[in-house]
């Protein structure tokens, strides 16, 4: 009767317990009488007491030197106290026995069995394509000025690419994104995304590239602008998450003198779902809202008279205007909107105020209209500069996650044109952290985008909390596209979507699973091994990732366990704490401040 063993990779295979009873029984009491005549040699040299000449020692006179004839030297054996040499013996047998061999016992039941994901994710050298070496040596074809006069094994880690973290374990080789790649990483909350994937990408920026970084929290501002030395650093914080001094503004329409321009614009506000794709209602506000936008800036009004219009519905100052600018097909266009039945025009305009809506709360508008601060942000010097932005927006609804989606595709396309009439590409390379993604920088059509920002040396890293959010803000098709343009993929711990989790088991793919079975047959006995096909990852251990670790891969390469490097952990740890502390207390003391003057003013209207 066949019955199945276990592999003979597999620790402690009954194929090796013989060797281990012979090492048992007599192996491991001969060292141990070979620690006890060492002992007493170190005691007898210690004494200065002589060993007796006569004969030559052996586990016989070991034996009858430590159990019969204490008193008597042995031939070979020196005559120490017993008590000695016995701790002695202890502590040589510890170290030169016990210690190693519960080192290499520990190794071998940790080695991984035959069907184990470790032994078919990358190792090192399948994870080649990620690796120092070859990263830092595209970094110099892909940087050719910058990098001019470093040697591709001297530079820093900072200027090789995006490290994404470290191959298995804390202690493998760093895997790195290079500068032509973009990545999308799908990690739920508390996965280490932020401190594990956004900070130390900012930390190690290259030096003098433009940075943006968008989040719905503080911690990305206070743990990182420490480190943005040299350029301007722009916080941009209509919502106050941060509560941080409006020292600048941002004109939406400074760069607005075109339909595409506008369309751009317009999209950021309108969201075309594709649930509700075939309806009229969408498309309509677009066009309306194009219209009016490009009627805005021709007319040097910030883009808050776009709401008055809406609201007005009939005006005819903004046909006129675009009349006046040769733009009479978009006047024409409006004009006709404006003579649509009453329902289906009204339909138009209330869908537009709706994407609109950020435009009715004053502490957002006074961001983007001038009056509030002196500076203006301007996209071409923040590249040409190197300057950092942080763009803080809450993700709920009718909040500044549209103005903030717009400003952060402005930028993005000012780097495409920086890049264009640079010969193609940046040279020094633009980042750009888009956490929280879907919820606070929902920039419409960045999949059909996507693979086009690498081209161009802007890196981009898009951070979403799980497959649905994607879909809900870009559709399947959008989240698909994002997706399959991803260069460098990854997927970390809290995954809790079953669908996506079988999907990301499936492209992880499958390996070889060998099987032994014994037989006996006629006092003989028979090993055979079958295969099977199996997957490397099924779905509920994609699901089961532990907090600190994510499957990764880029293009051509097998997937790989990578251990995410938190940024407290990391060199920067001491300058983190003392700088992120000293912002957050900054912070806080802004909070309370606001938050008395609320209550001093609530006190004086009751009086």
């Amino acid at each position: 009767m066949a019955r199945p063993v276990r592999p003979a990779s597999v620790a402690g295979s009954g194929q090796y317990g013989g060797w281990l009873l012979v090492v048992i029984i007599f192996v491991l009491p001969m060292l141990a009488l070979t620690c006890v005549w060492i002992a007493s040699t170190l005691v007898a040299l210690v004494d200065r007491t002589p060993a007796t000449a006569a004969g030559s020692w052996g586990p016989h006179t070991l034996f009858r030197a430590l159990f019969v004839d204490h008193d008597e030297p042995v031939g070979g054996w020196p005559p120490p106290p017993p008590t000695a040499v016995l701790v002695l013996a202890a502590i040589v047998f510890v170290v030169l026995i016990v210690v190693p061999f519960t080192y290499v016992a520990r190794k071998w039941n940790h080695r991984p069995s035959a069907d184990a994901p470790s032994r078919s994710l990358a190792a090192a050298r399948d994870a080649s394509a990620m690796t120092r070496a070859t990263v830092a040596a595209r970094a110099k074809a892909l940087r050719p000025v910058s990098l001019v006069d470093c040697p591709a094994n001297k530079l820093p880690a900072n200027e090789i690419g995006v490290a994404m973290g470290a191959l298995n374990t804390a202690k493998g080789p760093t895997l790195f994104a290079s500068w032509e790649d973009v990545i999308t990483a799908i990690m739920a909350p508390r996965a280490f995304k932020t401190t594990g994937l956004a900070i130390p990408a900012i930390l190690n920026a290259p030096k003098g590239s433009a940075v943006v970084a968008t989040s719905n929290k503080y911690d990305l501002l206070t743990d990182t602008s420490w480190a943005r030395t040299g350029a301007r650093v722009w916080v941009f914080d209509p919502q106050q998450i941060a509560h941080t001094p409006q020292d600048f503004w941002w004109n939406p329409l400074a760069n607005v003198r075109t339909v595409e321009a506008a369309k751009r614009m317009a999209g950021h506000f309108v969201f075309e779902d594709e649930a509700r794709r075939g309806e009229i209602w969408a498309p309509g506000a677009k066009a309306l809202l194009i219209s009016l936008l490009l009627a805005a800036a021709y007319g040097d009004y910030p883009i808050t008279q776009v709401y008055s219009w809406l609201a007005s519905r009939a005006s005819a100052t903004p046909i006129e205007i675009l009349r006046a600018n040769g733009q009479h097909i978009v006047a024409d266009a409006l004009a006709a909107l404006q003579n649509d039945p009453e329902e289906t025009a009204g339909g138009f305009y209330i869908t537009a105020r709706t994407g609109c809506q950020w435009m009715e709360d004053p502490l957002i508008t006074r961001w983007v209209t001038p009056g509030h601060a002196d500076d203006q942000f301007n996209p071409r010097s923040f590249i040409t500069n190197g300057e950092t932005l942080y763009l803080l927006s809450k993700d709920s609804g009718g909040g500044a996650a549209p103005l903030v989606a717009a400003l952060a595709d402005q930028v993005l396309h000012r780097g495409v044109a920086h890049a264009e009439a640079s010969g193609g590409r940046l040279d020094i390379p633009m980042l750009v952290i888009l956490d929280e993604a879907a919820n606070v920088a929902p920039i419409f059509d960045l999949p059909a985008l996507y693979s086009h920002f690498g081209s161009r040396g802007i890196s981009v890293m898009t951070i979403l909390q799980s497959q649905a959010q994607g879909e809900k803000v870009w559709g399947k098709n959008g989240f698909d596209a994002l997706w399959t343009a991803s260069t460098v993929k990854m997927i970390g711990a809290g995954m809790d979507d079953g669908a996506f989790a079988e999907r990301i088991s499936k492209l992880i793919g499958d390996h070889d699973v060998e099987t032994q079975t014994m037989s006996y047959s006629q006092g003989k006995r028979t090993v055979s091994t079958t295969t099977r096909r199996q997957r490397i990852l099924p779905a509920e251990k994609v699901r089961e990732l532990p907090r600190g670790y994510a499957i990764g891969w880029t293009t051509g390469m097998k997937p790989a366990m990578i251990h995410l490097l938190p940024s407290y952990r990391s060199e920067h740890a001491e300058h983190i704490a003392t700088h992120g502390a000293a912002m957050r207390a900054e912070i806080a003391a802004r909070a309370q401040a606001k938050d008395t003057d609320i209550d001093l003013r609530n006190s004086q209207t009751v009086r």
